[in-house]
Order: C-alpha cells, then structure tokens, then sequence
C-alpha cells in the first residue's frame, strides 16, 4: 500500500510569489537596492530559516511569543 503524499506547502509565515505579483516583487527590490547602493550601502543577504535554539536562546522568556 502506498503512502499518501501531501501537497508540498512553504513553511507558517512563508509565500510564493508568482507571475506578475513576482515581476512587480524583483522590480520594487532592484529600486530600494538602487537607492541604498547610491548612498554607498553594501549588499547583503542572509539567511532565510534560523534554527529554533538559536532564537529560543536569544530572546529569553519572550522567545516563544515571537516565534
């Protein structure tokens, strides 16, 4: 007997953007990233996901409210 699979959804908090609306996404990015790099602002890109204990371990007691 197979498995049922289940519809692969992006994880709470987390959206796909598609057609126009992602086109309209990149084009607002590329204007705030023109601006910043015309006042000498570096790029930089980090990570999307941060591990739990990280977080956790970061905020104290408030931790699990904002995560």
């Amino acid at each position: 007997m197979m498995k049922k699979m289940n519809k692969p959804q992006p994880p709470k908090g987390f959206r796909d953007f598609y057609g126009p609306d992602a086109r309209l996404r990149r084009q607002v990015v590329a204007i705030f990233e023109s601006v910043f790099e015309s006042y000498g602002y570096e790029p930089l890109e980090t990570p999307v996901m941060e591990y739990a204990e990280t977080l956790l371990g970061k905020y104290g007691s408030e931790a699990e409210k904002l995560v």
